[in-house]
């Protein structure tokens, strides 16, 4: 949660100095409690997120997070009658006249679409000299523009304070007008509309910088999930400024969970958990993309008046509709019924689904689905394979988060996609993540570390509808290491395979209950492979008519690298924060990524300009041996916009019969 405060009385006109004293040790009483070296995922150390110097008036809005008032303080707004004809908006503001003397003020709400007035309201209030009132306007927008997964239509709220005319405050704030309600079979509807919403649990963090993450490469991981399919975002704390913005404003929804795994301790901690809830409601009970809230600590046995006041507090802190709670126990609004027991904390070790008080009839969310290690000691399963295991263990996490071998307790994606007595389900990760009690990061995940896409990827992108573009995989890196068997996945009708152009075979994809199965193609390496360098290309076929080709082909020797910026549209800002993760590919003399036989190279990075290389040798950032071919930094601008090199070169030094060429990528920070 942020840190916000009132510091009139402590700076001096003229020149102050701001210290911050920041500590990351663990303690027990503080959220989450558990240590850090006992923690599944990392809370890292550091001031990581935006931080504003605000200055106002004597006379001015409040902030909720200051006043510490229930249900209270700064501006919160409420819906009812939500409908494609018309939505009341209610809007509540706190303030504070800090003057010496009474003041009659207006207090003006706006709302704007585009920079336009759609509607307005003012009334005259009179604030009494040291004093601080509510003051509640309520609106109707006829035909609004209704927020949802498929049209974040978003309206400015504009609130001022007038006094004989003249603004002495105002403040502005996204709004998104909806209805939400879940449901037990028809999913949670949106403005009446139902949905199952296909989710990634996701860790805001990256290798070296921890959570210290630029909001480039917060906007970059969004838009990965979402052009993905992803259209909900679980973690284990809730996000900060920026991230919700961006989800509210691309249609992403949201889960907000309270910090806490498998921890719970009676005496300070309950009380600092409770304030922590309560902040958390009062900083983000504004925002459009949230569609759930999940107060109790994440797979933890608790006493049951510890849940009662959590609830209690969730109640009070949001006395409106469009408020649902969830858990994976205890009384919320919706259940989280399907976990894996051996994950639980000791004293949960009985506590079956079967045997939940009144968790029968309530909505469903798989808030976890995907992962299941075969054991807890060093957490293998086929899930989690990084890049580097290769195709072979890649074809085998896909199968795993399918579900097609029934190891999961709550199912693969075959099971999520045919529930109809869910409202939504969440992969476990979305992205590969560090983790506080292993050596190794998470590996399972669409993306690796540095966002590279795994098989998983592209089998959830082939889920997507054609009308949302052709989608066509081989997921065969065409070596000697490669399954016989070729997969392919697409949202094709059939797919072709050819070897060097000659059809080895057109197929329907197989027998499963997917909107796109995979496509199957068996006993092709064994059958066409040689010695020789070869190519396999595959089409799909959409009625009668390739719309998609694509081919892999043997990777040969390493003869060159090749940098290439993972920009996504979004430009460098000369800012000094500003993070752009940069790509080496290890080439063969085709332009064939060399997935094995180049990753025991280390690859040296040098940068001019005004930017720096994230890391260097004493954390293993650089130079640094490619994984399945490709080696990965971040570069970080500085102040001075402009142009910047970046050279990728062996490390070691080559004969020149078989050197690998070096590479130079031109990149612009503006």
């Amino acid at each position: 949660t942020p840190i916000v405060a009132d510091i009139t009385n402590d700076v001096k006109v003229g020149s102050n100095t701001i210290f911050i004293l920041l500590d990351n040790s663990d303690h027990a009483d503080y959220p989450p409690g558990k240590a850090q070296e006992d923690l599944d995922f990392a809370y890292e150390g550091g001031l990581y997120r935006d931080v504003w110097l605000i200055t106002t008036n004597k006379l001015y809005i409040t902030n909720a997070l200051i006043e510490d008032e229930i249900a209270g303080g700064g501006i919160f707004v409420s819906y009812d009658d939500v409908s494609e004809t018309s939505a009341k908006v209610t809007v509540k503001v706190h303030i504070s006249n800090e003057y010496d003397e009474d003041k009659t003020i207006d207090v003006v709400c706006d709302i704007l679409k585009d920079n336009k007035i759609v509607t307005t309201i003012s009334s005259p209030s009179i604030i009494l000299a040291g004093k601080k009132v509510y003051v509640e306007h309520s609106m109707v927008v006829s035909n609004p523009m209704l927020w949802s997964p498929d049209e974040a239509n978003l309206y400015d709220l504009k609130i001022s304070l007038k006094e004989s005319g003249l603004i002495i405050d105002n403040e502005a704030i996204e709004i998104g007008i909806r209805s939400i309600e879940f449901t037990l079979y028809e999913g949670v509807k949106i403005n009446g509309k139902s949905y199952r919403l296909q989710g990634s649990n996701y860790h805001h963090e990256y290798p070296y910088i921890g959570n210290a993450v630029p909001n480039c490469l917060l906007e970059r991981d969004v838009t990965k999930l979402s052009e993905i399919g992803t259209k909900n975002i679980r973690s284990h704390y809730p996000f900060g400024d920026f991230f919700t913005s961006l989800c509210s404003n691309i249609g992403m929804t949201l889960i907000v969970s309270i910090p806490g795994w498998q921890y719970f301790k009676e005496g300070v901690f309950v009380e600092e958990y409770c304030k922590n809830l309560k902040q958390i409601i009062r900083w983000q009970r504004n925002i459009p993309a949230v569609i759930l809230w999940e107060p109790f600590p994440n797979e933890t046995g608790c006493p049951e008046w510890f849940h009662s006041r959590l609830l209690d507090i969730t109640k009070e802190e949001y006395p409106y509709n469009n408020f649902y709670t969830a858990s994976d126990h205890g009384d919320t609004d919706v259940s989280y019924r399907e976990y894996d027991h051996g994950m639980l904390s000791p004293d949960m070790d009985e506590y079956e689904p079967d045997a939940r008080k009144g968790d029968q009839d309530k909505p469903i969310w798989i808030r976890e689905y995907g992962d299941c290690p075969d054991n807890w000691t060093d957490h293998n399963c086929a899930w989690r394979s990084k890049r580097g295991f290769g195709d072979f263990a890649m074809i085998r996490s896909v199968e795993r988060m399918i579900g097609m071998d029934q190891q999961m307790p709550s199912g693969g994606y075959l099971d999520m996609y045919n529930r109809q007595n869910i409202c939504g389900y969440g992969v476990w990760p979305g992205i590969e993540h560090n983790r506080g009690y292993h050596i190794n990061p998470c590996y399972g995940g669409y993306f690796d570390l540095f966002r590279l896409p795994k098989f998983t990827c592209e089998f959830i992108k082939s889920q997507l509808e054609p009308t949302k573009g052709v989608q066509l995989f081989i997921a065969n890196w065409w070596t000697e290491f490669s399954p016989s068997d070729v997969t392919v996945y697409s949202n094709a009708q059939t797919v072709r395979l050819y070897y060097n152009d000659e059809l080895i075979e057109e197929r329907d994809p197989e027998d499963m209950n997917l909107a796109h199965p995979p496509f199957l193609f068996k006993g092709v390496r064994e059958t066409y492979k040689t010695r020789g360098r070869a190519t396999l290309k595959a089409e799909a076929v959409i009625d009668g008519k390739v719309v998609s080709v694509c081919s892999v082909n043997s990777p040969g020797v390493a003869k060159k690298l090749q940098l290439r910026a993972d920009f996504m549209d979004i430009k460098l800002k000369a800012n000094g924060s500003d993070i752009v993760v940069v790509y080496c590919d290890v080439l063969d003399a085709q332009g064939n990524v060399v997935t094995f036989t180049g990753d025991n190279h280390p690859i040296k990075f040098s940068i001019e300009g005004d930017a720096t290389i994230v890391g260097d040798n004493s954390i293993g950032a650089n130079p640094i041996c490619a994984e399945a071919g490709i080696a990965s930094i971040l570069v970080r601008a500085g102040r001075v916009a402009g142009k910047i090199t970046i050279k990728a070169e062996l490390l070691w030094e080559q004969r020149s019969c078989v050197r690998i060429e070096d590479s130079t990528l031109e990149i612009k920070s503006v």
